[in-house]
């Protein structure tokens, strides 16, 4: 998979954390449950941080490729490996809460640590395009440095 192939796959997790999340919502209101207005306010703020950290990764990789182009598209190995821990990560808690889900109705949801794994998620996206940037930067100048001495 190509890196940025691993970008689009990361933006796709979010957009399928928010469709469960509204699954739940669905779920809760079809069971005629009604939480507590607190747990409507942590899943309201997942809901936010989702979209949130789902924009910043989108709105970061952008700038970089407009800046680097295709050779930040493609990526390199330390940065695509980076990007599937990142996935694995979010999937796996996604798998976590159909588990939750299957087990029955209106299962306990953990908010704040789906919100935290959200952040650390964009944290590290964003760090991974960071270091990439780098050391395509650092690669440009050196073959720059390279061809003038030749």
């Amino acid at each position: 998979m190509g890196f940025d192939e691993s970008v689009s796959a990361l933006l796709l997790t979010y957009d399928n954390c928010l469709a469960l999340l509204k699954a739940f919502k669905r779920q809760k209101k079809q069971d005629g449950s009604r939480k507590t207005t607190k747990t409507s306010e942590r899943q309201a703020l997942l809901r936010r941080s989702l979209r949130t950290d789902r924009r910043k990764v989108e709105s970061a990789y952008s700038s970089r490729v407009s800046v680097a182009g295709s050779r930040f598209e493609k990526g390199d190995s330390k940065a695509r490996s980076a990007l599937d821990k990142v996935l694995k990560r979010l999937n796996a808690a996604i798998k976590s809460l159909i588990r939750l889900a299957s087990k029955g109705p209106n299962p306990a949801l953990d908010y704040q640590s789906l919100t935290s794994l959200s952040n650390s998620s964009r944290l590290q996206a964003i760090k991974t395009f960071d270091q990439l940037s780098h050391r395509l930067d650092s690669k440009a100048s050196h073959g720059s440095v390279v061809s003038a001495n030749t």
